[in-house]
């Protein structure tokens, strides 16, 4: 199967012109068994990583915190999220399609991940609405300090506005005080420390899928975080590569060991019901290879070994607009734990509220 190597930028001349190479003044070696991975461009120069230029425009939704009400999945049912109020859709819950291991690991998690299909779904509002497709770590959900570090793709116009509206974009966030006052996408403020010179954090995933190409192949990306104790800190590893990692010391409850690891797909509504469509905007029950996935999910214990996530709890907010289907048979052989999530939002005349 063939899959996405690296977040690149869009072949968009604007899009283009937003990249640049910044010198890394400080390195840090991690100790990873990990494979050598060459960017399909070469990348930036040694001791230099690729970054977007970013808007200094304050109301930019580059410079908003991107907010969420942590809940397990077990008690995500409809219409059971908490009301943002700083978003401009005041009022309006985020949707999910969410799935985590269960039961809880005594000493907690230290990461997890999956290989992921790459879709382009519908965007009905650009000027605010956004779906991805992600992992979160998180800690402190028995409380209110939730902290996380998540990655995915991320189709957001408002956030790209120069590259094109259904292209899903490589992300990292981080919050370390409930989505309150800390954390940022990428670079956008100190935090996530970046030191591969290939991978380009809010660069956009090519080739990807759009329901409408009917594909019979997914592109896909394989994405894990682990915790490293001679950092230390949460690793990211994308294809293979470490592209950096989100030190211990920006956080308190998430400092060693998750609560818990998560695997879904989210969108941030302007309107009830909206458009924008989850995953590929097919059904879960459409499968492969319509619909978007997440395969070969699995987590590292407390000891960091990496164990395959044999059993899965799921949570939907909203069946009637996205679905999640956990299924014993694998289409492939290459298949361990998987899950198909998405589905069209208000395109199905059943999805009302």
């Amino acid at each position: 199967m063939e899959s996405t190597r690296r977040g690149v930028v869009s072949d968009h001349p604007q899009a283009m012109r937003s990249l640049y190479c910044v010198v890394v003044i400080a390195t840090v070696c991690i100790q990873l068994l990990m494979l050598t991975f060459v960017g399909e461009y070469g990348g930036c120069p040694e001791r230099s990583i690729p970054v977007q230029r970013m808007s200094t425009d304050p109301n930019n939704p580059q410079q908003k915190k991107h907010r969420r009400k942590q809940q397990s999945p077990r008690t995500r049912t409809k219409h059971s999220n908490t009301t943002d109020p700083a978003d401009p859709s005041a009022g309006l819950p985020h949707q999910y399609a969410v799935v985590e291991g269960a039961p809880t690991l005594s000493g907690g998690y230290r990461g997890g991940g999956a290989t992921f299909s790459v879709n382009g779904p519908v965007i009905a509002d650009p000027s605010y609405e956004f779906s991805l497709s992600q992992l979160w770590i998180v800690a402190g959900i028995d409380s209110s300090n939730i902290n996380t570090a998540e990655v995915g793709w991320q189709v957001f116009p408002s956030l790209h506005p120069s590259d094109k509206p259904r292209a899903p974009h490589l992300f990292v966030y981080w919050t370390s005080d409930d989505y309150q006052n800390t954390g940022c996408y990428n670079l956008g403020c100190s935090g996530f420390v970046q030191i591969d010179k290939t991978w380009v954090l809010g660069g956009t995933f090519s080739p990807y899928t759009t329901l409408a190409e009917h594909s019979k192949v997914e592109y896909e990306v394989t994405i894990y975080v682990v915790f490293d104790p001679k950092i230390p800190g949460w690793v990211l590893v994308i294809d293979n590569s470490v592209v950096g990692y989100w030190p211990s010391n920006i956080y308190n409850t998430l400092r060693t060991a998750a609560d818990s690891v998560q695997f879904g797909g989210e969108i941030a509504p302007a309107t009830i019901p909206t458009d924008t469509a989850m995953g590929s905007g097919a059904f879960a029950s459409k499968g492969y290879p319509t619909a978007a996935y997440q395969r070969n999910v699995f987590y590292f214990d407390s000891a960091g070994k990496a164990f395959d996530a044999d059993i899965l709890v799921w949570g939907v907010t909203n069946p009637d607009c996205y679905t999640l289907l956990i299924e014993e048979k694998a289409p492939r052989k290459d298949w361990a734990s998987f899950f198909f999530f998405g589905g069209p939002g208000g395109r199905n005349p059943a999805c009302v509220s």
